[in-house]
């Protein structure tokens, strides 16, 4: 099969996070598993690469932005994080989708090879085959969204070259553009992380993983595993960012501002004499309102505890993975497997870790619980709902496909990472209290419900992006700054200089 001499110069192109490896910036080895030309590190580097380059942004605004703004005035996107996100993110998601269609694709679906290949249910192939066909159509309406974000943030400079200080009404409005990005962008993981776990199972369901010496099973159940719980991980962080943002309406509350310009002068007026009622009243601790102390800690709790319960499903992944035999779970951590094992420290991480992931996974879901009533009555105070409409819709629209994900994930993806385990059928619905076994569906195993759920995944982040895109489409501040721009932009200057 000849292939188009653009896709071999893709192909023969690094990775993303190759670039990394590359350049010395990591070890070669973390934890003692290999981290060079791995995409799940790979994804771990790319992540803490983007929250840190963001994070020294805003911590040092004047200096950072204000070279950028003198340097680059028309250009400034180049360089922000989301653009770096987006153009790593849109790269790699070009090799894996180059890789699915060259290698594993032929005429109008995935190669099927009847002598290796497992029996896959029809209806599983037919969602299989169109999945990465809904994967593109999300980075579509994805990068649309993006795109006019970007536009609008570009032509907002929050610096005054001239005197070097930063404009503070700007810079929030800059700030709040950031976090709808994080909202619009973030969950672009749940196309690229599912679509390489989408290969790995699809490898092992085909049987191509038996011509590779040195490489076992459990190897790609890792790498499957893996990518799935960094993806959740990352969404959490768009959900603590939409916390955020609802945090910052209220601080204006408090101090009767209005940074989104949404509201009348006669509903700012109303809203500081009941500011002032509440005050009287005693509603207000340690000047915020109770609803504002809810949220902040059901948020911090929320996210912390779903992040928790992520990272320790990548800790299990890294323990396991290094451990030198791949062993029967339950064996793994008995007294005697201990004495007998010569990598003991890895062995006790794994088996602590194994242990009190159960607790910490309950605990994240009764706090996902807690936060979203809390943030339904948080989204109806008029602090909200004044400056940004469709406050709790927006909020699910980030929410739903960390739930989905983790309550269709417990569903169709066994807990082990045994190729043993795997290959039998998947139980659906066992309640051991009451003694009911569940029911399996006959060649429904492990391998088959794991295809099905990042199958699955892909249509349900399409439904996401296009409810997102629905959402944010009429944000009257990216409006603002889109519509205006320069304009706008000169006559604030002016007026600040006049102040």
């Amino acid at each position: 099969m000849g292939l188009d001499p653009w896709a071999i110069w893709i192909l023969s192109k690094p990775d993303v996070w190759d670039f990394l490896g590359y350049s010395r910036v990591v070890p070669e080895k973390l934890f003692g598993a290999p981290t060079a030309h791995s995409e799940f590190f790979g994804l771990i580097y790319l992540v803490l690469f983007l929250w840190a380059w963001r994070k020294v942004c805003h911590r040092f605004p004047v200096h950072i932005y204000g070279c950028i703004e003198r340097y680059l005035p028309r250009t400034k996107f180049i360089i922000q994080w989301h653009t770096i996100m987006a153009v790593s993110v849109t790269y790699q998601l070009v090799k894996v989708l180059l890789k699915l269609f060259i290698i594993d694709w032929q005429g109008w679906g995935l190669i099927v090879n009847d002598e290796k290949m497992m029996h896959v249910p029809p209806f599983i192939m037919t969602l299989a085959n169109y999945s990465p066909f809904a994967c593109m159509a999300s980075v579509v309406m994805l990068g649309i969204q993006l795109s006019f974000t970007t536009v609008s943030k570009n032509y907002l400079h929050v610096v005054d070259v001239k005197t070097e200080t930063l404009n503070q009404t700007r810079y929030k409005w800059f700030w709040q553009l950031d976090v709808m990005m994080i909202m619009q962008t973030l969950p672009v993981w749940f196309n690229l992380t599912p679509l390489v776990a989408f290969l790995r199972i699809w490898q092992v369901i085909i049987g191509t993983t038996s011509h590779k010496p040195g490489v076992h099973l459990e190897d790609y159940i890792s790498m499957f595993r893996g990518c799935l719980s960094m993806a959740v991980l990352v969404e959490y962080l768009s959900i603590f960012a939409f916390c955020k943002l609802l945090l910052s309406y209220f601080d204006e509350e408090a101090n009767n501002e209005d940074s989104t310009e949404n509201m009348a002068v006669t509903a700012k007026r109303t809203e500081h004499a009941k500011w002032k009622a509440k005050t009287d009243a005693g509603e207000v601790v340690y000047g915020r309102t109770k609803i504002y102390w809810l949220l902040l800690v059901g948020a911090v709790l929320c996210v912390s505890s779903g992040m928790l319960n992520a990272f320790m499903e990548i800790v299990r992944l890294i323990a396991y993975h290094t451990l030198p035999h791949q062993n029967n779970q339950a064996e793994l951590c008995t007294a005697d497997a201990m004495k007998k094992s010569g990598m003991l420290s890895y062995l006790m991480v794994f088996c602590k870790v194994s242990d009190a992931k159960p607790f910490v996974d309950k605990v994240s879901s009764a706090m996902m619980i807690v936060l979203t009533i809390i943030m339904t009555f948080a989204c109806k105070t008029p602090a909200v709902s004044n400056r940004l409409p469709k406050a709790n819709l927006k909020f699910n629209g980030a929410k739903i496909i960390v739930m989905l994900a983790q309550v269709q994930g417990k569903l169709l993806v066994p807990e082990s990472f045994l190729s043993t385990d795997y290959a039998k059928n998947t139980v659906f619905g066992a309640i051991p209290k009451i003694n009911f076994k569940g029911v399996t569906l006959p060649g429904w195993n492990g391998y088959i419900t794991s295809l099905l759920h990042v199958s699955l995944l892909q249509y349900e982040i399409l439904f996401v992006a296009i409810i997102q895109y629905i959402l944010w489409r009429d944000e009257k501040l990216t409006n603002k700054l889109y519509n205006e721009k320069e304009s706008m932009l000169e006559k604030s200057l002016l007026e600040d200089n006049e102040e």
